[in-house]
């Protein structure tokens, strides 16, 4: 029999104690019937002798035969999906016992909804270089009103921000609708910082979004976390850009003069900040000249800032 809801946990380099930690607020929760589904990338760290201790016919554990990736694991768990409800966990973060039950209530009171995004908060350990950034993402989800939002309005809304902050969540914190997500399809393996924010996109299209405001859980931000590793190396640095295209080739066509308009501006934006950030020169460029004739305007600015780029993707 199918359970209620599929836990979906890709594991990559763990550290014990908090993927235990993450796995212990999973059967912590006052909702039991969950699947949790460990989806375990080939390293060298063994991650099947951490989970020794753990006796729970809930739990599986499975290893790839080959690395997939962020984006190829997260599918690679999606393959095991029964339930009519998704949920990932990451290795690092926890839930409170009440996340599944609440969030739960909150997606069957609307058939319309296909994601809900539950509340919660963020844990710094160590010195993090995107603390900032995280403080943007909470200013802006409070300013989120609870409860449900059309999916087509909020992208929109969404896309004049060029789809920043991350007004969604992070997986661990957005639970899905199985049948929405089959319609919507896969996450894209191509993406590796930006892939969740791809995925909320598309999943607007198809459905309506519902907000939980509170505190439901913990994602732990530290120097050995993926989005730590990608803001380090600027992975993702356009994943923003081509979502915007990609998106505005599958809305509805009225809404596609209005699309065009946002790549126009944001492609400005994005372009100016990937001068100041790694060519260290702001430079104000024009909506209404070419971006290529502006930017052959600072050859130098713009060779050095590709230098440093590649440099920073290449670091180890």
């Amino acid at each position: 029999m199918a359970p209620r809801v599929d836990i979906l946990m890709p594991t990559y380099k763990p550290r014990t104690e908090h993927l235990l930690a993450a796995i212990e607020s999973v059967r912590a929760q006052t909702e039991t019937d969950w699947i949790l589904t460990i989806c375990d990338e080939p390293t060298d760290v063994d991650t099947a002798t951490m989970l020794q201790s753990i006796t729970d016919d809930r739990i599986r554990y499975m290893r790839n035969e080959r690395r997939l990736g962020i984006g190829g694991n997260w599918n690679r768990c999606l393959t095991q999906v029964t339930a009519p409800y998704v949920q990932y966990l990451f290795q690092d973060d926890l839930l409170e016992p009440q996340y599944l039950a609440t969030a739960l209530a909150a997606m069957e009171s609307d058939e319309r909804i296909g994601m809900v995004s539950m509340g919660h908060r963020y844990v710094f350990e160590g010195e993090s270089v995107a603390r900032d950034a995280y403080e943007e993402v909470e200013k802006a989800r409070a300013e989120v009103a609870a409860g449900y939002h059309d999916g087509t309005e909020t992208l929109l809304a969404w896309m004049e921000r060029g789809l920043h902050p991350n007004v969604v969540g992070e997986p661990s914190f957005v639970l899905l609708r199985k049948s929405t997500m089959h319609v919507v399809g896969a996450f894209r393996e191509d993406m590796q910082q930006n892939l969740d924010s791809e995925y909320w996109a598309r999943m607007f299209i198809q459905a309506g979004w519902y907000v939980v405001p509170g505190n439901f859980g913990s994602f732990r931000v530290h120097a050995d976390a993926a989005s730590a590793r990608n803001f380090e190396r600027g992975a993702g640095v356009f994943d923003r850009l081509r979502t915007l295209h990609a998106i505005s080739r599958i809305l509805p066509t009225e809404h596609q003069k209005k699309a065009q308009r946002i790549i126009g501006e944001q492609t400005t934006r994005m372009t100016e900040k990937f001068l100041l950030r790694y060519g260290g020169v702001r430079l104000e460029l024009s909506d209404r000249v070419p971006i290529l004739f502006s930017l052959a305007l600072h050859p130098i600015t713009v060779l050095r800032s590709l230098w440093r780029y590649t440099r920073s993707r290449n670091r180890e």
